[in-house]
């Protein structure tokens, strides 16, 4: 069994290699957006009700109370 493992440990330091091959390729996926841009201008007229929510986004200063929880993890890295 042991065998076994040491091969599949081979196998998955090949795949790491492949991700990045992928990534290369993420580039050209924006451009294909691009275009559906042009349909959106029909549906500015439906964002705009969306922009008197905007009102609620005051709820941001909820976030600065979660910075605290990130001085947490300072600490151990003190030690």
């Amino acid at each position: 069994m042991t065998y076994v493992m040491l091969h599949a440990v081979c196998y998955v330091q090949a795949t790491p290699s492949l991700p990045q091959p992928q990534i290369s390729t993420i580039p050209t996926l924006p451009q294909p957006q691009m275009p559906t841009i042009p349909n959106i201008p029909n549906m500015p007229k439906v964002s705009l009700p969306p922009l008197p929510s905007m009102p609620t986004m005051p709820t941001i200063p909820n976030f600065p109370t979660t910075l605290p929880n990130i001085a947490f993890f300072a600490p151990p890295p003190s030690k």
